[in-house]
């Protein structure tokens, strides 16, 4: 654990969040909770994870929410949490809350136009085990590949990076490929449009580790804790460093002790 930025106390986080009224917990699934694997859907999350995060739902008075790059669908069968928290998927542009049906925001046209191109690109270039398509968005994996089998793929990037002039889509690299996504909402709108539903007084902490991660990090300054999970330190705007699993253990346990029967 490193606590990167020289304003953020750590003891004084726990104590301000054993006595506010509400709390807010906002997670990452892949590579927050859960290690990275080949086949996404095969993804997990580390052994202890889940019981902690039940009980933080069920006694530590807190509004637990996800929010990732997957589709809910696929968030809500790899996270295996009964019943399921709140889910937000496609980096904000699907919302769950527990018990309802899915929403989901409207997807422009021309958008959806280009990514089906993008998505036969991938399949006539022999990568459609690699392609992750997603109501919003599509995804090429390369984990698993040799550094020369992923450079056989940069013909097909630069095509998609073409596809991105013709509409509203923008390319991100993430931890293990790229993503073809459309623009106007990202897990920072996710975070803004969730502090507009809480008490100012709330207390808030984000916990992510990819590039997609900054956004949020970045609606929440001044206000809220914002946690790197990752074997790697690297450029960010978190505040405090976790290398998991162990430590994100002690964190989710220190969240409970804190939000326990004496909160508030």
């Amino acid at each position: 654990m490193e606590i990167i930025s020289k304003k953020f106390d750590l003891t004084s986080f726990w104590d301000e969040l054993s006595l506010a009224d509400q709390a807010l917990l906002l997670l990452d699934f892949d590579g927050t909770l859960s290690p990275f694997v080949v086949d996404p859907q095969q993804a997990r999350p580390y052994p202890g994870v889940v019981p902690l995060l039940e009980k933080i739902v069920l006694s530590a008075e807190t509004r637990l929410v996800i929010i990732s790059g997957r589709e809910v669908a696929s968030l809500e069968h790899c996270l295996g949490m009964t019943p399921a928290p709140e889910l937000w998927g496609c980096h904000g542009w699907q919302r769950r809350l527990p018990g309802r049906e899915v929403l989901q925001v409207d997807l422009p046209e021309d958008a959806e136009t280009s990514l089906r191109e993008a998505e036969w690109l991938v399949k006539q270039a022999g990568y459609g085990k690699k392609l992750e398509r997603k109501p919003v968005s599509v995804a090429l994996h390369w984990r698993g590949l040799s550094e020369s089998q992923k450079e056989q793929m940069q013909p097909l990037i630069q095509q998609w990076q073409r596809l991105e002039l013709n509409a509203d889509l923008q390319l991100h690299d993430f931890d293990g490929g790229i993503e073809l996504r459309c623009v106007g909402v990202d897990k920072g709108t996710a975070v803004k449009e969730l502090l507009g539903e809480i008490d100012p007084s709330a207390i808030i902490a984000y916990l992510g580790d990819d590039l997609t991660d900054e956004d949020a990090f970045r609606a929440l300054p001044g206000r809220g804790l914002k946690v790197l999970v990752r074997d790697q330190k690297r450029e960010t705007a978190a505040d405090l460093w976790l290398q998991p699993p162990h430590e994100l253990l002690w964190f989710f346990q220190q969240w409970l002790e804190k939000r326990g029967e004496d909160c508030g």
